[in-house]
C-alpha cells in the first residue's frame, strides 16, 4: 500500500508542482481584474465582494443567484463564478490529493477537506468508466456532493492526468454556471406567471380534490353494497 502511494505521488508530482506554481498567479490576476472592475464602475459593482464571498462560502449556485439579482451581465457572471471556482480548485488541489492527511490535522479546514475527500471516494467507481466526460457531467450536476473540489479529487483518484482533470472540471463547472443563469431567468418568469394563475389553480385544485373524494366515497359505498349482495345470495 505504501509503495503504491509512493508511486502515485511520484507520478503526479510534476503536475502538482505546476499547479502550485500557477495557482498564486491565477489568483493574483483574477483579484486584479475584479478590483479593476470595481474601481471602473463602483456603483454597479458595489457588492461584488459580497458575491465573491457568498460563493466562496455557499457555493456557485448562491454566487450566481446573487450576481443575477445584482443585475450583472451574464457574461461577467460566467467568468467570475467559473474562474473563482477553478482558482479555488488550483489552490486546494495539491493539499487535497497529496497532503490531505497532514491538512486534516488543521482545525479550521481539516474536517472540510476530509469530508470532501470522503464524498469523492464514494463516487470513484461510478466515474472511472466514463473518464473525462463523466467527470465533467459529475461536476455539472447541481448536488451537494458534486462541484469542483470533489471533481478534482475524483479525477485524481481514477488516475487522470492533472491537466485533463482540471480541464474536465472547468468545462463541467462552466456549463453548470451557464445553466444556472438560464434556469434562474426561467424560474423567475415561471414564478411571475404562476402568481397570476394561482387563484385559478387553487380553485381548480379544490374542485378536483372534492370530486376525487366524492368518487372514492361512492366507490366505497358501491363495494359495500356489492359485498352485501354476495352475502345475501350465499
Amino acid at each position: 500500500m505504501l509503495k503504491s502511494l509512493t508511486r502515485e505521488a511520484a507520478y503526479h508530482e510534476p503536475d502538482i508542482l505546476m499547479v502550485r506554481r500557477i495557482a498564486p498567479l491565477c489568483l493574483a490576476l483574477w483579484l486584479m481584474v475584479m478590483a479593476g472592475i470595481y474601481i471602473f464602475d463602483p456603483e454597479h459593482y458595489a457588492n461584488i465582494w459580497l458575491v465573491i464571498g457568498g460563493q466562496l462560502i455557499a457555493g456557485r449556485a448562491y454566487g450566481v443567484s446573487m450576481g443575477v439579482r445584482e443585475e450583472y451581465h451574464p457574461f461577467f457572471i460566467v467568468l467570475q463564478a467559473s474562474f473563482q471556482d477553478i482558482i479555488t480548485l488550483l489552490l486546494l488541489f495539491p493539499m487535497m490529493v497529496v497532503g490531505y492527511r497532514k491538512a486534516a490535522r488543521i482545525s479550521v479546514i481539516g474536517p472540510c477537506i476530509m469530508n470532501i475527500r470522503e464524498k469523492a471516494e464514494r463516487q470513484r467507481k461510478r466515474i472511472r468508466p466514463l473518464g473525462a466526460v463523466g467527470l465533467a457531467f459529475f461536476v455539472f450536476l447541481p448536488m451537494w456532493s458534486t462541484g469542483v473540489l470533489p471533481g478534482g479529487i475524483v479525477g485524481h483518484l481514477i488516475g487522470m492526468r492533472t491537466s485533463l482533470t482540471i480541464f474536465a472540471v472547468a468545462v463541467g463547472n462552466t456549463l453548470a454556471v451557464v445553466t444556472w443563469i438560464l434556469l434562474f431567468d426561467l424560474m423567475r418568469d415561471f414564478s411571475a406567471t404562476l402568481a397570476e394563475w394561482m387563484p385559478f389553480i387553487i380553485l381548480v385544485s379544490a374542485i378536483l380534490g372534492i370530486a376525487a373524494l366524492q368518487i372514492l366515497h361512492l366507490r366505497r359505498v358501491w363495494r359495500k353494497r356489492r359485498a352485501l349482495r354476495r352475502k345475501q345470495l350465499e
